[in-house]
């Protein structure tokens, strides 16, 4: 069964709408997403844009629905992927700018609590983001990174009993002096020349690192850790993000269908059912209770929309 709510406004057009993410909030399901919509003659002349924060919740069934806006008038436009939304004091904060991203937008602290929002105040200097193919990937004994666009290499660390299975920076350990930063590197253990850009996080399971690439079409990848040797791929429209459910592994298929496939074999498991929709180009995705909730359209709208797995 399929259940589905549009995210947009009735009565007000969207010149640019994107979703920051999807959270269990409670017993509800959250959407947060912002949009900005088409100045009047007046707000043109005084360089406004109408901008919208929307958090929209929903019991877990779908059955049960609430939105929460907040509207600005402002100069500058809220951008979606440079937000972050996180729990805090027993409530959720969104965070509006809390990467630095390309150009400048509005930088709001929001308290999000039992399905409204409020105003905290003005936050924190931005970071700058730092991209999943930028990063070194630290596991036992070893690291993954990418030593070049489309080159993926794994190297030995030389003190591995301190390391956890975690991304970090580029930079092994920021605190640590120069010299001790390319101590700790040892020799190449492999070297993946991928077919598209590193867009997932890697991470590592039962031996075998897991990875999704994106950009000039794109691959779940399964790799074996010690050898590089590729387990199989397998093939996307571009994998931005994936989710794992016991030992499988939920993702878009060429034709943005959520699907489940083996996380030995790569094999086919089930197509979910999605009707007329398929994922949007972000794929955001959350998976609980045995539900899919994700973000999705239809060709002509965005939806939140939940599916049984």
């Amino acid at each position: 069964m399929v259940r589905s709510y549009p995210l947009d406004m009735p009565g007000v057009e969207f010149r640019g709408h994107g979703v920051t993410g999807i959270y269990e909030m409670g017993e509800r399901i959250a959407f947060v997403h912002f949009a900005f919509g088409v100045p009047s003659e007046l707000e043109i002349a005084q360089k406004l844009t109408p901008n919208y924060v929307l958090l929209d919740t929903f019991s877990r069934d779908f059955s049960e629905h609430k939105r929460s806006t907040l509207t600005y008038k402002q100069s500058e436009i809220f951008i979606a992927s440079d937000a972050l939304c996180y729990p805090e004091n027993g409530y959720f904060v969104l965070n509006t700018r809390y990467y630095k991203g390309y150009i400048n937008s509005p930088a709001k602290l929001i308290k999000i609590d039992n399905g409204l929002m409020s105003e905290l105040g003005v936050a924190n200097e931005p970071i700058k983001e730092i991209y999943n193919d930028a990063k070194t990937y630290e596991f036992d004994g070893f690291c993954v990174r990418m030593s070049s666009p489309f080159m993926m290499e794994c190297k030995e660390i030389l003190d591995s009993a301190e390391f956890k299975s975690e991304a970090k920076d580029e930079n092994l350990n920021a605190n640590l002096p120069p010299k001790e930063q390319g101590a700790r590197i040892g020799k190449t253990i492999w070297r993946l020349k991928l077919g598209a850009y590193l867009y997932t996080p890697v991470c590592l399971n039962d031996g075998v690192l897991y990875f999704g690439t994106a950009g000039k079409g794109g691959d779940l990848y399964a790799v074996d850790a010690k050898s590089g040797e590729v387990m199989f791929k397998f093939k996307t429209s571009g994998t931005e993000h994936f989710v794992w459910i016991k030992s499988q592994i939920l993702l878009a298929n060429r034709k943005n269908k959520p699907v489940l496939i083996s996380a030995k074999d790569g094999l086919l498991l089930k197509e979910i059912e999605f009707e007329k929709f398929r994922l949007s180009v972000d794929q955001i995705m959350l998976v609980s209770g045995g539900r899919l909730y994700a973000v999705a359209n239809d060709g002509a709208k965005i939806y939140a929309v939940c599916a049984e797995i």
